[in-house]
């Protein structure tokens, strides 16, 4: 959809946990267990808009509660029991408008490097070392620009919560 237009009124972001190889995932699963990252996804989406693809979904295996879980999929016949299901990042944007004024792009490695386009901010966890991933962040950083940041230590691993904007 090149003439895509962002809804008016839509606040766009990504929440994504990445290590030191850009890995986010690894045999449909998250790599690590890092309670205070859940926390903060939580904190940070709580009432909003998730735009997911089929695999993230699949992996979490139900809608996460008190947030509009929207899954994008090429499968015209696929039925997702509490999500909306859509054909295109765009379809769920446009959905996600409908809902509340904050959508985020919620994984994985292909929704992300859809809707990477139309992202203002970014709200990244750095996880420390390689975890084996199998599915990775697109590269970012020319676009944006580093706004805030919060290194903490969790059990073995050292993590860094990093607000990125987009470039003016």
């Amino acid at each position: 959809m090149a003439d895509f237009t962002v809804p008016a009124g839509l606040d766009v972001r990504v929440i994504v946990a990445m290590d030191e190889e850009r890995g986010i995932g690894k045999n449909n699963d998250v790599p690590w267990h890092i309670p205070k990252d859940w926390a903060r996804l939580k904190e940070l989406t709580m009432g909003h808009s998730l735009i997911m693809g089929r695999k993230t979904w699949d992996g979490i295996g139900k809608p996460l509660p008190g947030r509009t879980n929207i899954v994008v999929t090429r499968q015209s016949d696929f039925k997702a029991e509490g999500a909306i299901v859509v054909h295109s990042v765009e379809d769920g944007l446009t959905e996600a408008v409908k809902h509340d004024p904050v959508a985020y792009i919620f994984g994985g490695e292909h929704i992300f490097k859809d809707g990477l386009k139309y992202v203002d901010k970014i709200e990244l966890t750095e996880v420390s070392g390689t975890h084996g991933a199998d599915t990775f962040f697109p590269e970012f950083e020319h676009n944006f620009h580093e706004v805030s940041s919060e290194a903490l230590d969790e059990g073995s691993h050292h993590i860094r919560f990093v607000d990125y904007e987009r470039n003016a």
